[in-house]
């Protein structure tokens, strides 16, 4: 009976992660930061940033192995993608300055991609050094992802920074 009762428990929780993942447009996320990122950068008498590919493969990389590991860091395990400047490395980056913001939300099904995007982006500005980041004038492109973790119902969001 118990096995019984953790099979369906199981099938349940498997039926709303995929839902939650048809619910949320992961993409329409990362445009909507990039786009709010910008404006607050030209509140800030900042140019806007331009996206980079080697940034943009780094994030969806970063953001897929914090889903993954269910785990919000800076720092992975392995070497050649241990920090945010080894990844753009190895994601074909070769520039002069690196920064990043990661953060993490749970996931609500009430919650629009605009007001997801919203509140990544204020959790940054509440982050001295994530706010340095996204208004940092010698910062002149940019790659942002976003992943989302179904065992843990959290959206993960990744911006990487870079100077040519």
């Amino acid at each position: 009976m118990i096995k019984r009762i953790l099979t369906i428990l199981f099938f349940f929780s498997a039926v709303i992660s995929a839902k939650a993942q048809e619910n949320i447009n992961l993409q329409t996320i990362d445009s909507l930061i990039f786009v709010e990122v910008n404006n607050l950068r030209l509140k800030k008498n900042r140019l806007p940033l331009k996206i980079a590919v080697p940034l943009e493969k780094a994030a969806h990389y970063h953001s897929n192995w914090m889903s993954a590991k269910h785990k919000l860091s800076h720092i992975e395990n392995k070497k050649d993608l241990k920090t945010p400047d080894k990844r753009v490395l190895k994601f074909g980056g070769n520039y002069t300055f690196v920064g990043e913001n990661v953060a993490y939300l749970f996931y609500d099904a009430n919650k629009t991609e605009q007001e997801i995007a919203k509140e990544f982006v204020s959790i940054w500005q509440h982050s001295k050094e994530h706010y340095k980041n996204m208004i940092n004038r010698t910062f002149i492109l940019t790659g942002i992802a976003v992943s989302f973790d179904s065992e843990k119902q959290r959206i993960y969001a990744t911006q990487v920074f870079a100077k040519p």
